[in-house]
């Protein structure tokens, strides 16, 4: 096995000069071998790094340095890099190894930059799992890749396209993040966050234009549970809406989360707005119902739910008194008013009164399931009156005392 240590004090690569092949483009790596940089090392410009069967180590303080556009490193191997110094690029990172791990170790140190001065591209025959990378130029997937470090954003748009930006649960997204620095999604991409616990996740996405969203998931039992998110800049096909309007939705899924309550978030442009902000609701549609959230204000549409879906923001009329009517059950039963609804109650009001118009009581409920007493009233027929976010509908019941 074939051992070379760099230790000039130049940036004078033997590596270049022993391994470059006459009249072509990229440097190979060609023959089983150990490579270790411990000063900093330039691949010439325009060249690129193609491994076909070295490990290479990078030591603590050197620098590989990819250098000129289109200088790609191209992995073809199972041997990993021990990385625990600096690798920039400038060019693509190409995983056709039939490994996802490209990485055999990653230090503390160790840093991955992408800088080059266009679009790059992380992708390859096969997926790729990364700890902490620096984008620092627009970079597009062309594969799914996994982070399960710090994923920087200084000055990049990260093109998730039709592909899966996977973050493990400790994992962590930072920058200054706007139009130009974003994770952009869109119907066929999406980032999937591991959770193990309640938390709020930050998610500096969007599809074009920046449109972020925070995930508050106040309550819920996890086992090996997830969240995928995408964001897309068109209105939403189900949304029905008319005249005021959002021309951007956001679509969650999730798996192994159960008995969940969240508080969600999600901002907008005001680019995106149709119509009249001010006659705009959040609109929530799951599996069974179309549900309403609270009225948009300053460019954010906010609500609780139990279940994620597609959101997005139009007119209250989208959740109509018969679609709500349709949804809401009530009975009585040793003089409790039982009201039960497969939507989510956490904004209605219910009030009761009696044929005389007297109220009988007023409340809030939040939960599916609701057990009214009504031990001091007397038999009759009495009127329920249902305030879902704006929304009304009555409902006549009678009591037998």
């Amino acid at each position: 096995m074939l051992i070379i240590s760099f230790s000039q004090t130049t940036k004078h690569n033997f590596i270049i000069h022993f391994f470059i092949l006459q009249n072509m483009k990229f440097i190979r790596l060609i023959y089983i071998a150990i490579f270790i940089f411990s000063i900093n090392t330039t691949i010439a410009q325009n060249k690129g790094l193609i491994n076909n069967g070295v490990y290479i180590k990078i030591s603590e303080g050197a620098i590989l340095d990819i250098n000129g556009e289109g200088a790609s490193y191209v992995h073809n191997t199972t041997n990993g890099i021990e990385l625990n110094g600096t690798i920039k690029t400038e060019g693509d990172l190409i995983n056709n190894s039939s490994t996802e791990e490209i990485f055999s170790e990653f230090g503390t140190q160790a840093n991955l930059i992408f800088d080059g001065n266009g679009s790059q591209v992380i992708g390859g025959t096969s997926a790729t799992n990364l700890y902490d990378i620096d984008l620092q130029a627009n970079t597009e997937l062309q594969n799914d890749i996994l982070i399960s470090g710090d994923l920087q954003l200084n000055g990049a748009v990260l093109q998730v396209a039709v592909n899966e930006l996977r973050l493990t649960e400790t994992a962590t997204i930072t920058g200054s993040f706007d139009d130009n620095n974003m994770i952009s999604t869109n119907e066929d991409g999406s980032i999937v966050k591991e959770i193990s616990e309640t938390g709020a996740y930050e998610l500096p996405i969007g599809d074009g234009s920046y449109a972020p969203t925070t995930i508050d998931i106040t309550q819920g039992t996890f086992n090996d549970a997830e969240f995928s998110i995408n964001a897309n800049n068109q209105k939403f096909a189900d949304n029905n809406s008319t005249t005021d309007y959002l021309n951007v939705y956001w679509t969650i899924n999730q798996s192994g989360i159960t008995d969940m309550e969240c508080d969600v978030e999600f901002n907008y442009n005001s680019n995106d707005i149709v119509g009249n902000e001010a006659n705009i609701y959040g609109l929530h549609y799951n599996n069974t119902s179309t549900d309403l959230l609270d009225q948009t204000t300053a460019n954010t549409i906010t609500g609780t739910v139990t279940e994620f879906g597609t959101f997005t923001g139009g007119e209250q009329t989208q959740v109509s008194i018969m679609d709500i009517n349709d949804n809401f059950t009530i009975a009585v039963s040793n003089n409790n008013l039982i009201i039960e609804s497969d939507r989510e109650l956490l904004n209605t009001e219910i009030t009761i009164y009696s044929m005389l118009g007297r109220k009988i009581l007023s409340q809030k409920i939040t939960e599916n399931y609701n057990e009214i007493a009504l031990n001091n009233a007397v038999s009759g027929t009495y009127l329920l009156h249902i305030n879902y976010n704006g929304v009304y509908l009555s409902k006549k019941f009678v009591l037998i005392n």
